[in-house]
């Protein structure tokens, strides 16, 4: 699939033939250990650059067929030429992806020999970045460069390693993804597939025995994967009806009970806005909090347009986050107060493990709830962008543990990175802005103001949740005063120049237009799909 088209994935869980204890383990019983052993067997520097330096070259078409082999019990293994295929490809992707880590590492490599590891790291990470694209004209991704500096710092640190001295190879060893198979190789040789406007229709091939010997060793099974009501209609608006070809992953259950998932994906169809309904330059500024997750209001020209969107969290998932935090802070005082060869430390290692992947399923789902009512008001007012807070360089304060903790786990990161990528689907442009004084002047007069607690009580709170300018006697909440003046932030971005930079108190002001309602749809949709 070229890397110019844009595609949506949705994961079908097979719940008929394939669902056998039998059926799918004995596939992965194979492919697991063959996909192992092929990585151990080429990894080295003319793989990685071999794959590396060609990405639109196909993975398996760079390693020969005749490296995937597996030996079990003194006995060869056969497999299909193209499962041998499938599993050169994955081997292939692990690889490939290794090739930017590994030019970052020895970019690395180069600058720390005049600095100090045992600073602080997000010191040393602005450091290195600064140095490597000022002096060496090289830029790499500042999520990569953290943790490449964390890495040589335990190696150096800890291990006592002359890396200096030591090809990346011979530190990193990558490990293949569990239970995970890619078909995009094949040929209707091994898996074959037809979609129905209910089901999609399928036929694996896999051994009939633990140890196949010939191809008389390998059978079809039939399956049929329901598609779900709701994702019919995005379907039938891909560019084709028929998918590329899927990921099969095996999910093992708290009960023990292992599930096959099929990842299909489709090409979404172009989405660009009517602009002869809508304006070019209507905006949705998004201002980003703890108490209230977004607050979004929508501008156009230095007017605005609807009224504040005030989107709240949910309060029995807060309390269930809190609890969890109680249990994890419990679970790591008995870890530590006890010695590790404690019977009951191997078991509360993995409860603590199972508590953070409950959060981080919390998170997830957050912050795709959050999106999705985000892009759905951008797309119901016509908006053509969306302005948003830049809070890369964002640190939390020190002193006060549970607020420092509640904004290290924000979902700040994760955020930006699904909304670029679900606004790409409607046709929609990200801006990040900076947010410096956002919520301290006045969107009204361009003034600074005071932080109050009640709209009523004008005594200055530096806790207040609202806003109060003494010159215009303009109040509101402080989230939404925040959203206002991201949108200011970003008309001043538009208009400033590199001569003459904006600031905050010299953006120019918004001032309201009454519109309580979204603008009515005569004739048609809001959006052309092509």
């Amino acid at each position: 699939m070229s890397k110019s088209i844009v595609a949506r994935s949705y994961a079908f869980r097979a719940r008929h033939n394939l669902m056998l204890p039998t059926v799918i383990s004995r596939l992965f019983d194979l492919v697991q250990p063959a996909t192992e052993q092929l990585l151990h067997r080429i990894w080295s520097n003319a793989y990685l650059e071999r794959l590396g330096i060609n990405p639109g070259i196909k993975a398996y078409k760079s390693i020969p067929e005749s490296e995937v082999y597996l030996v079990l019990n003194q006995q060869s293994v056969y497999f299909p030429s193209r499962m041998r295929r499938c599993i050169a490809e994955a081997v292939g992707e692990i690889i490939r992806s290794q090739y930017k880590r590994k030019l970052c590492f020895e970019a690395i490599t180069k600058v720390l020999q005049s600095i100090d590891l045992k600073q602080d790291l997000n010191t040393l990470v602005q450091q290195v970045a600064y140095t490597l694209e000022k002096f060496y004209n090289q830029k790499f991704k500042w999520n990569m460069i953290r943790q490449t500096l964390q890495l040589i710092r335990r190696w150096v640190l800890k291990y006592k390693l002359d890396i200096w001295n030591l090809e990346y190879i011979n530190l990193v060893k990558p490990k293949a993804g569990k239970n995970f198979l890619t078909y995009g190789p094949d040929d209707n040789q091994v898996l074959k597939y037809m979609k129905s406007r209910r089901y999609i229709h399928l036929e694996l091939k896999i051994p009939k025995i633990a140890v196949p010997q010939s191809p008389k060793d390998w059978i079809w099974r039939k399956e049929r994967l329901d598609i779900p009501l709701k994702l019919r209609p995005r379907i039938r608006a891909s560019k084709r009806q028929r998918p590329f070809r899927p990921h099969l992953r095996l999910l093992k259950l708290k009960n023990g009970l292992q599930v096959p998932i099929f990842q299909f994906s489709w090409p979404l169809a172009k989405v660009t806005l009517n602009y002869e309904y809508y304006s070019k330059k209507r905006v949705l500024a998004v201002d980003l909090g703890l108490v209230n997750p977004a607050t979004s209001v929508v501008c156009e020209a230095g007017l605005q347009l609807s009224t504040p969107f005030f989107l709240s969290a949910n309060q029995r998932r807060l309390h269930y986050i809190e609890r969890c935090y109680t249990q994890i802070t419990q679970l790591q005082h008995k870890l530590t107060k006890y010695p590790e060869i404690h019977t009951k430390q191997a078991k509360r290692q993995r409860e603590l493990e199972r508590i953070h992947a409950k959060l981080q399923r919390c998170r997830q789902q957050d912050v795709y709830q959050l999106v999705n009512q985000l892009l759905k008001q951008a797309t119901l007012y016509g908006c053509t962008t969306i302005a948003i807070e830049d809070l890369r360089f964002y640190t939390p304060p020190k002193g006060m543990s549970k607020l420092s903790r509640k904004l290290s786990n924000w979902i700040r990161g994760l955020f930006k990175a699904i909304l670029e990528s679900k606004a790409k689907q409607h046709g929609l442009q990200i801006i990040a802005v900076n947010p410096a004084y956002t919520s301290s002047y006045c969107p009204r007069c361009s003034k600074k103001g005071l932080k109050i607690r009640e709209p009523g009580f004008k005594w200055v709170d530096t806790k207040g949740r609202y806003f109060y300018c003494p010159h215009c006697y303009y109040c509101a909440d402080r989230d939404y005063v925040g959203a206002l003046n991201i949108y200011r932030v970003y008309r001043a971005l538009q208009r400033s120049t590199k001569k003459q930079k904006y600031t905050i108190s010299t953006a120019r002001p918004v001032f309201y237009k009454k519109m309580v309602s979204p603008p009515n749809r005569p004739g048609g949709k809001p959006h052309v799909t092509t």
